[in-house]
């Protein structure tokens, strides 16, 4: 992987990570369901002049802002509302690549290794520790509106892999039309005094709204769906590990939000399962059998195992 990537990946982590600090400020002055619409309207301003549906199915765009926009934004920014801290957000909202190996296996038939099984598991253990840890960076309703968010990211992917080949970036951006509506709807029915939080935001308020919509969604997206097209997914999904690590650094940094012993310990163990899951394409070739010499004609399991390899990390 070129060392200018490697650079460009961790500045999406340091990007994505820090702004779960910067969402926790902005729930402070805006409700969230205001915020996720206010945050997707920026998207539509500023870059669906620029970006053509270019035949992109409205059931999905539909299904996709509805999962990711509406379920996962609305759970995170709640979660963030109700006390759950940077650090443990952006940790229990990586549960979406768990939770996305279940639904694949059940909805789409895809197959797992017994790493990536085993990885499910221990963070899902990491992930129980910290539910039920308690205190005020993890309390229970706030935890379990993350997990939602989470839940809706997941079925989003499952989505995403039904429409086939599709431009990430125009879904990004078009999703927008079906996020901003509900939104809207959501606050005016459980919120108040949306004109005055927008008429009267605080200077620093819209900063954090421009970092969440210009550079968490469209730089970090755009620079993300580059080196995927350049370095492959495999190669480059390992640095959405570092988001979570990022995310409770800064919480710890800007925000003086210490995890318990407890906590950390969930963090950890859920960051070593993600890492398995994540890695498990890589170590699965690492440590394959290799072909001895003379035997390609002549030994059939020998021959398919490389094949089998190959298939799984694709």
């Amino acid at each position: 992987m070129k060392f200018g990537n490697v650079l460009l990946g961790v500045l999406v982590a340091v990007v994505w990570g820090f702004n779960f600090v910067v969402a926790d400020e902005a729930v402070a002055d805006v409700p969230p369901f205001l915020l996720v619409a206010l945050r997707y309207l920026v998207v539509a301003v500023l870059f669906m002049p620029f970006t053509r549906r270019a035949g992109l199915a409205w059931k999905y765009i539909v299904a996709v802002g509805l999962l990711y926009g509406v379920v996962q934004f609305s759970g995170l920014f709640l979660g963030l509302k109700l006390g759950v801290s940077a650090g443990v957000s952006a940790t229990i909202i990586q549960s979406q690549a768990l939770l996305t190996i279940v639904l694949a296996w059940f909805f789409l038939d895809e197959k797992f290794g017994a790493l990536q099984w085993a990885g499910l598991a221990i963070s899902g253990t990491g992930l129980t520790v910290l539910s039920v840890s308690g205190g005020e960076n993890a309390p229970l309703l706030g935890v379990t509106c993350v997990l939602i968010g989470a839940a809706g990211w997941a079925c989003s992917n499952i989505v995403l892999r039904k429409a086939g080949k599709i431009s990430p970036w125009t879904m990004t951006v078009w999703q927008s039309v079906a996020v901003i509506p509900p939104m809207l709807a959501l606050s005016l029915i459980f919120e108040h005094g949306q004109v005055g939080t927008v008429t009267h935001m605080r200077l620093d308020t819209f900063g954090a709204l421009l970092y969440i919509a210009v550079l968490a969604t469209g730089l970090g997206n755009y620079l993300w769906y580059r080196l995927i097209q350049q370095e492959g997914a495999s190669k480059v999904a390992p640095f959405s590990l570092l988001v979570p690590v990022v995310g409770v650094v800064a919480g710890w940094i800007v925000l003086d939000q210490a995890l318990s012993t407890r906590q950390s310990i969930g963090v950890v163990v859920i960051l070593v399962g993600l890492a398995l899951i994540v890695l498990a394409p890589q170590l699965r070739a690492r440590f394959a059998p290799r072909k001895e010499p003379g035997n390609e004609a002549g030994n059939d399991e020998t021959t398919a195992q490389p094949a089998a390899v190959e298939a799984s990390t694709e």
